[in-house]
């Protein structure tokens, strides 16, 4: 998952600073400086930056990645919005349930695909697949306005069906995939996807997730905290080893330690999730990730201990299981960190501290558990994670490890989604789980897949992928991903004037860069996958989105609108909705500050802006069609409907007003539809705003704000196809 280490203080330095970096392919790449120029995106790349600055970079294929994406992005960039005749800018087609039917189908299923282009455009349209088929498209009807028509085809879906459309008006023709509109051909990497036979569960697409690190969150039990000086790690069984050393317990409002030991504690414990249920559910929040949580020596938790035992000082495994319970009654789902690319030394079935009385894999080569781990040189060398001896690797090689992970009746997966009703696992760096020391093992996931889904039908798994998570999103491994590569990276990059995630100043990048980086990515992915991603602004292994601001609270408020009213799952990495800020980790991972101004504007801005996205369905499985770009005054606008409701969102990406037009006849307004603004500029009380003649609204934006406007299709000047 990292791809730059430094500032190892101790051998055990776990995941607190061993995924201190993560550079993202995109940080890297996007360095292009697409322009309009004859109704064009002309593509203005330099191929040596996009490759360049890996100096102190691990390579492990990032080069062969950063190439493969540059390349996609320059496809990409060749849009045009017209091409003779052609208007392209009216073609839009996805896999909602306005533009198929049905929405899911299995393999072999007929499945009613639409286009849609200006009334009168086109004289012909074809769909042609990846597989050569040419399917001739018929005029289905057109829509209530005038404006627009829609063409039609019925297509046999297979596991993995690509496709895209060629049009054609007289002598003019041209392309459309979920990219956009092309002149010439393009390949068919951004083709639309059928991953058929994929189900994701439907409540992950409407998920609100909010990360928890629960040390840093409350203490409601005091008895259970770690004791200063309670023990010694990494290496018990060598008390005089240079880099052990005692763990500390911390008062509350003291920061995390710097340089990162990884044993400093501040008392966080499921007990103060559960008293706080009450303010999750304020807020808005119907969904849980926690962190690792099994018994584990450090405050990180990513060197798991136990799999089976909720580490002491956070709960017993009765208490959480009520927890669980009381969750569930609240109307708040709980997924739980699933750490299986490594186990730490202290794991009973490597046993390197010998605190069990078994006989580990690390003690003798009989052990029941000595082909869990690869050897090169019993016992000092074994294959670690990144090296570190304290995170030995675990090898899927062995039949019985797959067993007792996921396969077994009793086995992990399965026995926290049967015994404790859990509703999902997060997996960290599956990529990196192999066999005999390899990775990106597929077959791991596949069976895993197969052995969550039999325990709990509708359980949610989502993988920690920092770069292309296609390969493991076909249906048969992850539902979905930590999206870092289409949403926090893109996001960062573009509010925060070139800040990527990593905290590392790149180029700024415009609104059009901003929409093709993220249009890129969900053509990547299946719908079904980008419905259930994570969008996330920052996590444990980030610096804060606050602090790449540099204090402005107005870029996380432009940052908070878009996360909910983009495709995929808000999740809000805790203290975020209070502007909680810190650099790389562990920075990043300060205790909530419960003292907080109750009264600040982000806070009500997120209630207001989950309770928005609850109201509208549109904001969670609609559609995402791009309204305006403009470049020159930093705005990006953009529209999301299905049959139930429309929603139409204008992001000011500058610090000051602009008054901003965007014609909204692709949403199907009329002249005199109504249109509920929901913010009201920072009032957050709804006004309404009125469809003009042309079918344009009109509305002043703050700087680093946003405007989020809806309607319900039965009030009325809503034109739907007849």
């Amino acid at each position: 998952m990292i791809n730059i280490v430094s500032n190892f203080c101790f051998n055990y330095s776990g995941k607190l600073i061993m995924k201190k970096i993560c550079i993202s392919a995109f940080a890297l790449t996007l360095t292009l400086s697409a322009c309009k120029q004859d109704n064009s995106l002309v593509d203005n790349f330099n191929n040596n930056n996009l490759i360049s600055d890996s100096s102190n970079d691990i390579n492990h294929g990032r080069s062969t990645d950063k190439q493969i994406i540059a390349a996609s992005i320059k496809r990409n960039s060749l849009r045009v919005t017209k091409s003779g005749s052609i208007n392209g800018d009216g073609l839009y087609s996805d896999q909602t349930e306005l533009y198929t039917t049905p929405v899911n189908p299995a393999p072999g299923q007929p499945v009613k695909v639409r286009l849609r282009a200006y009334k009168g455009n086109l004289t012909k349209a074809t769909l042609i697949t990846s597989d050569g088929q040419s399917l001739s498209m018929k005029l289905e009807s057109q829509d209530k306005l005038g404006v627009f028509e829609f063409w039609s085809v019925d297509l046999s879906t297979s596991n993995n069906t690509r496709y895209k459309f060629r049009v054609e008006n007289g002598g003019d023709s041209g392309w459309y995939n979920a990219v956009g509109f092309y002149t010439n051909e393009p390949d068919n990497e951004a083709s639309f996807w059928y991953a058929s036979n994929f189900q994701t569960p439907d409540w992950a697409k409407s998920a609100v997730y909010y990360q928890i690190f629960v040390d840093r969150f409350y203490n409601g039990n005091p008895k259970n905290d770690v004791k200063d000086g309670e023990y010694m790690f990494p290496y018990p069984e060598d008390p005089t080893n240079p880099n052990n050393v005692t763990v500390k317990a911390q008062k509350w409002d003291a920061l995390p330690e710097q340089p990162a030991k990884n044993r400093d504690f501040f008392g966080g414990d499921i007990e103060g999730v559960r008293q706080k249920l009450t303010y999750l559910n304020s807020l808005g929040i119907n969904t849980i990730y926690f962190n690792p949580i099994f018994q584990s020596p450090s405050n990180h938790k990513y060197d798991t201990q136990d799999y089976r035992t909720i580490d002491p000082h956070f709960a017993s495994n009765s208490e959480f299981k009520k927890f669980v319970q009381e969750a569930h009654s609240k109307g708040i789902r709980v997924i739980i960190d699933g750490v299986y690319n490594h186990t730490g030394s202290w794991h009973r079935w490597f046993n390197r501290a010998k605190q069990f009385d078994t006989v580990g894999a690390f003690q003798s080569q009989q052990s029941p558990w000595a082909d869990f781990y690869s050897f090169s040189s019993f016992p000092s060398k074994y294959t670690s994670w990144w090296g570190f001896d304290t995170l030995p690797k675990l090898n899927y090689a062995s039949s019985k490890l797959r067993g007792e992970i996921y396969s077994n009746p009793d086995s992990i997966a399965k026995s926290w989604l049967k015994d404790y009703d859990v509703d999902g696992w997060r997996l960290d760096v599956p990529n990196e789980a192999g066999q005999n020391g390899g990775s990106d093992d597929h077959s791991i996931w596949q069976g895993y897949r197969t052995a969550v889904k039999s325990a709990k039908k509708d359980a949610v798994i989502i993988g920690e992928l920092w770069k292309n998570a296609q390969p493991y999103l076909q249906g048969d491994q992850f539902d979905g991903v930590m999206n870092y590569e289409g949403f926090a990276d893109a996001v960062s990059t573009y509010i925060n004037d070139g800040y990527t995630i990593e905290t590392i100043k790149r180029d700024k990048i415009s609104p059009t860069q901003f929409e093709l980086w993220i249009r890129s990515i969900l053509a990547k992915n299946p719908m079904q996958a980008n419905q259930t991603v994570m969008n996330l602004l920052d996590s444990h292994d980030t610096s804060r989105f606050m602090y790449r601001t540099e204090g402005d609270k107005w870029k996380m408020y432009e940052a908070a609108i878009f996360q909910m009213t983009f495709v995929g799952a808000p999740t809000i990495f805790y203290g975020d909705e209070i502007g909680t800020t810190g650099a790389k980790d562990p920075d990043c991972r300060r205790t909530f500050n419960w003292n907080y101004d109750k009264s600040q504007h982000l806070t009500a801005l997120y209630k207001k802006m989950i309770q928005v996205r609850k109201d509208n369905s549109a904001l969670r499985t609609g559609t995402f069609e791009t309204l305006l770009l403009d470049d020159q005054n930093g705005i990006f606008s953009y529209g999301r409907m299905d049959k139930k409701n429309r929603a139409l969102v204008i992001l000011n990406n500058t610090s000051g007003t602009k008054t901003v037009t965007v014609n909204v006849a692709k949403l199907g307004f009329d002249k005199g539809a109504v249109l509920k603004e929901e913010l009201n500029n920072t009032t957050l009380s709804p006004r309404n705003i009125t469809v003009d003649d042309n079918r344009n609204i009109t509305i002043p934006v703050y700087g680093h704000y946003g405007a989020v406007l809806t309607a319900n299709n039965d009030s009325g000047r809503i034109s739907i196809r007849k």
